[in-house]
């Protein structure tokens, strides 16, 4: 389950929900690799059989727990440092350590000096030197401040000095405007666009089943495919409307059954296809979310930030493309994880 707030992983593969009731049971991880370590395949069965009847757990979590990998943080090895980091440390000594020994004074004479050292040319505090009156707790605002912060000054648990830092900082990062470099595509597209019913149904059989990947995206406006070099945009007006669309996809994905159609939030897309599955079109927020089950978002957004090295530059809009681009290395991930058939089973169950 882990812990995302502080990077705790957790055991990938193993949800919120089975890990609260895994540790509801059996309290530790020692306690839960007590009862499962060193079993044979009978053994194994029959828990899975006790976890299913007792707790409810339908998708056994035994192969992800018991995972092991030289090179990966999976099973055992990801439970127990996942444990060690989350544990509340109670028995740090704190003899003859005093309230005041606790409280923020700053030296910003020294701490210029250490800032120049370390070359973090970006952060000013000179202007700090010898006090600033605007800057006192009662002309600081508080309320924009984090709440162990904001306790902090009410407890008087911060020093003048170290309020007066806090509002620096605050007014500094405040002047700072962020430009976020403009990075061009590493792959680019010849992009189609068509209106024309019979233009329509000659790219339809024109798409052959040699391609290995083709982005998939269709929406209110129309039908994207994105095969090697080329992205396709085919408008829904006229007589090219969702009814032709799905009639010609429906060809497509029969002649192509070799090829994997790939795209994001699928569920959207079969309930404006109005059918519920295709054995050949996957959901890559799925399998996202499969290799980063802590992850908050599984949309093309955090797929784009998440493979910057294959994604960079590319337009978060532009979804088959992405798809496109992101599969390779998501399947890549998903079979080495060994995740493959749990990834098809959970697309049946969309």
């Amino acid at each position: 389950m882990g812990d995302p707030s502080d990077n705790i992983k957790g055991v990938p593969g193993v949800g919120e929900a089975t890990a609260r009731l895994l540790i509801g049971k059996y309290h530790t991880v020692d306690g839960l690799y007590k009862v499962i370590d060193g079993k044979d395949k009978k053994e194994l069965d029959e828990i899975k059989k006790l976890w299913k009847e007792e707790l409810g757990i339908n998708r056994s979590p035994l192969s992800y727990l018991l995972k092991t990998s030289d090179t990966e943080l999976v099973g055992e090895k990801s439970a127990r440092l996942s444990e060690e980091l989350a544990t509340i440390k109670k028995d740090i000594d704190t003899t003859g350590v005093e309230l005041d020994d606790l409280r923020t004074n700053i030296d910003f004479k020294n701490a210029a000096k250490v800032i120049k050292a370390l070359e973090f040319n970006s952060i000013d505090i000179s202007d700090l030197e010898g006090g600033n009156k605007e800057a006192e707790s009662g002309s600081l605002d508080v309320d924009r401040l984090p709440y162990s912060l904001k306790e902090a000054i009410s407890e008087k648990l911060i020093s003048d000095n170290g309020i007066q830092l806090i509002e620096k900082l605050r007014k500094k990062a405040d002047s700072i405007e962020v430009k976020k470099k403009k990075t061009e595509p590493k792959i680019s597209f010849e992009t189609i666009e068509i209106n024309d019913i019979d233009e329509a149904v000659k790219y339809f059989d024109s798409i052959s089943g040699g391609n290995k990947y083709v982005g998939f995206d269709i929406n209110a406006y129309g039908l994207t495919l994105t095969l090697a070099g080329e992205e396709t945009f085919i408008k829904n007006e006229m007589f090219i409307n969702l009814d032709f669309l799905r009639e010609n996809l429906d060809k497509l994905f029969s002649r192509c059954k070799e090829t994997c159609f790939v795209t994001f939030s699928l569920k959207e897309k079969l309930a404006l296809l109005k059918t519920d599955y295709y054995p050949n079109l996957y959901d890559l927020s799925v399998a996202h979310y499969l290799l980063n089950p802590l992850a908050t978002e599984h949309n093309v957004e955090a797929v784009l930030d998440d493979y910057p090295d294959i994604l960079s530059g590319e337009d978060a809009k532009l979804v088959a493309r992405a798809a496109f681009l992101s599969a390779p290395k998501l399947f890549a991930q998903i079979e080495s994880l060994g995740m493959g058939d749990l990834y098809k089973k959970t697309l049946k169950c969309l």
